[in-house]
């Protein structure tokens, strides 16, 4: 009986079966089977990937015994009937039987429904594989065993799934328990099933397990997206206006103490967002130059995004301490305070019309400001309007003056001396002085002494102002003695300050 002849191929790895029989089939076609034997033998081995001719000889029905040795399991059977004139038959045997370990797994009618024909097999750690052929001489089939690529299977985390932490637990299924990485970390594979910890980025990520057995390579892959933090955005107005204000700084800190700042622009629906949020409390603030601020609390979940609005008022200067002073027969002088540093204005007229003004630029807290070329015995209306750095603007309500006060005023200035020296303080009854008069008068003071100062003007009974030039003002202090009433000259001056004082008695 003619021996079997033999093809052994290379031991090929694959993920998907039909390419292993394209590529051993071709193989087969394209590259010369070793010579059998001449000695026949109905008995011998199948080994693992080994493509194998099984001959029908001339004459009687024919058997062939093999054993083959395996790791119990499931594994691939092929058949092809009528290798061609490339191998010992010329065309397909008639009746052909497979059974291994007693059972007939294919059979001619199996090889008329397709040709080649595979199946599933299980074996067992040692097995028997007869083949038995039938039919006209010199045709043959080819023979293999393999084993099924490795399959595996992502279970958990779902495709697409959206986490809200990280590393996630990826688990899934594995045959024949072959080696699983997933993202390069080794999993635990147990019972056909697999687990591994992988740590995620915020964001999309890929997932990928692959499994390995000695024979093939398999590869599965997923997406997720990892969402630990939230968003908050949101429109800052001017109240004032109710429109966008820009360039004010948000600035948001997470329950992580992570501080994170946005700048608003002039967008009207959103002019700011602030991404990347550790999920729980968080506070923030809102601030801008020149508007009052504006704080906020909350929590926020993975994934969420929080709007946040928030309409800040203009801080508008202060104006306090309105004065009249200084006033001479065409002058006065107007002062005031503000809370911040701002211009001045004052605007001035014979109506609430007001129709002049003058202004000063610089920025300060106390303003002064000169009003000249009054009318005498004029009175006059007046406001104050005083524009902070930012530019916005407070403005007082009407006050009035009159020139025709200049006599009060200078009467409260001699009150103010006179109450000094009566009581024997000479050094703040100087202080009434123009600086070029007090040293005269410090002298004559001393050397008339507190009885005679008592005496002469503890007996002036009024005070009148009689006429005013320039900057002089010439005024009467009016005494009653033994010979009747009295009027002692008392001269003011208005000094480089702008104040008035006594230049002479």
């Amino acid at each position: 009986m003619e021996s079997a002849r033999h093809l052994k191929t290379q031991n090929m790895k694959t993920n998907k079966y039909s390419l292993f029989l394209s590529l051993l089939f071709l193989f087969c076609f394209f590259h010369q089977i070793s010579s059998p034997s001449p000695a026949f033998s109905q008995t011998s081995t199948l080994a693992l990937f080994e493509a194998k001719e099984y001959v029908k000889p001339k004459g009687a029905p024919v058997t062939y015994t093999d054993t083959i040795q395996v790791t119990p399991g499931d594994y691939i059977l092929w058949v092809y009937n009528g290798p061609g004139s490339g191998f010992g038959g010329f065309g397909e045997v008639k009746n052909v039987s497979v059974s291994i370990n007693g059972i007939v797994v294919i059979d001619s009618s199996d090889l008329r429904k397709s040709n080649p024909v595979t199946k599933t097999i299980s074996l067992q750690s040692n097995n028997t594989v007869k083949v038995v052929l039938k039919g006209q001489g010199d045709n043959s089939i080819l023979l293999g065993i393999s084993p099924p690529p490795v399959t595996a299977a992502i279970t958990s985390p779902a495709d697409g799934a959206v986490l809200n932490s990280s590393p996630v637990t990826v688990e899934g299924t594995v045959s024949s328990n072959a080696n699983v990485t997933v993202n390069g970390i080794q999993a635990n594979v147990s019972n056909n099933t697999f687990s591994a910890s992988v740590p995620l980025i915020e964001g999309i990520n890929t997932i990928t397990a692959v499994a390995r057995d000695q024979y093939s390579t398999t590869y599965r892959s997923i997406t997720v997206t990892l969402l630990t933090k939230g968003s908050i955005a949101g429109i800052v107005t001017d109240s004032s206006t109710g429109l966008p204000l820009s360039s004010a700084t948000v600035s948001v800190t997470d329950s992580l103490n992570i501080t994170q700042t946005a700048v608003t622009d002039s967008n009207p629906k959103t002019n700011y967002t602030i991404t990347s949020i550790a999920s729980g409390d968080f506070t923030g603030s809102i601030a801008k130059d020149g508007y009052t601020s504006y704080s906020f609390t909350g929590t926020i979940t993975p994934g969420r995004t929080i709007t946040i609005n928030a309409s800040l008022s203009p801080i508008y200067p202060s104006i306090s301490n309105i004065t009249v002073s200084n006033i001479t027969a065409d002058s006065a002088t107007i002062s005031w305070t503000t809370d911040q540093i701002s211009d001045s204005l004052v605007e001035y007229g014979a109506t609430t019309s007001y129709g002049s003004s003058i202004s000063d630029t610089a920025l300060t807290t106390n303003h002064s400001i000169l009003l000249t070329n009054l009318i005498f015995g004029a009175t006059y209306h007046f406001r104050i309007t005083s524009k902070n750095s930012y530019g916005f603007a407070s403005t007082s309500g009407d006050n009035t003056f009159s020139i025709t006060d200049l006599g009060s005023y200078l009467k409260e200035k001699w009150e103010g001396m006179k109450t000094a020296l009566v009581s024997g303080d000479i050094e703040t009854a100087l202080t009434y002085f123009v600086d070029a008069s007090i040293d005269k008068y410090r002298q004559i003071f001393t050397e008339l002494g507190s009885d005679t100062i008592n005496s002469i003007f503890s007996s002036v009974t009024e005070f009148k102002l009689y006429t005013t030039y320039g900057r002089l003002a010439g005024c009467g202090a009016i005494r009653v003695e033994a010979g009747g009433t009295y009027s002692y000259p008392v001269t003011f001056i208005l000094d480089e300050n702008g104040i008035w004082k006594i230049l002479g008695l």
